[in-house]
């Protein structure tokens, strides 16, 4: 999450130096969280995971990361949508949707475009995402499906 943020621009930023599009309101902060299709979000949270060393394309890599997979359905169904539901936030945006979508947002702020057009290539989310078995991309779906309405993914 911490590469997609920086994709996107955002960086951490002293209070003093942020920039605040709404100075009369104060105290206010607006929470801004992004997601990702819970699967993409799985499979690079397994990637994380995995030695740097590994090789990706292995069988054992590929049976590594079902057993995950099976072991997140068994004890984690859901978990992937109530993580991001506990995060709070005023406004999500999906990272599928990077850059446009946080053009979009930082203009609705009148954020001041000298301070995000430096964003001018669209990241790549999906490079190098571990393959689906399609059953268990099904069951995930079907586990993940509050989340899957919620920010209108489909599978």
């Amino acid at each position: 999450m911490t590469s997609a943020l920086a994709c996107a621009g955002f960086r951490r930023y002293l209070p003093s130096s942020a920039y605040d599009p709404f100075p009369e309101v104060g105290s206010h902060l607006l929470r801004v969280s992004m997601v990702s299709h819970p699967c993409d979000w799985l499979g690079r949270y397994f990637l994380s995971r995995w030695t740097l060393s590994s090789n990706v394309t292995t069988p054992s890599f590929e049976v590594a990361f079902a057993k995950f997979i099976l072991d997140y359905l068994d004890v984690y169904p859901g978990r992937v949508g109530k993580k991001f539901e506990s995060y709070k936030a005023d406004l999500f945006i999906r990272v599928e949707d990077l850059p446009e979508a946080f053009y979009e947002f930082m203009n609705s702020l009148r954020v001041p475009r000298s301070l995000y057009e430096h964003l001018i290539k669209k990241p790549d989310f999906q490079n190098g995402l571990p393959k689906w078995d399609p059953e268990l991309r099904r069951r995930v779906c079907q586990a993940e499906k509050k989340m899957l309405e919620d920010f209108d993914y489909h599978c």
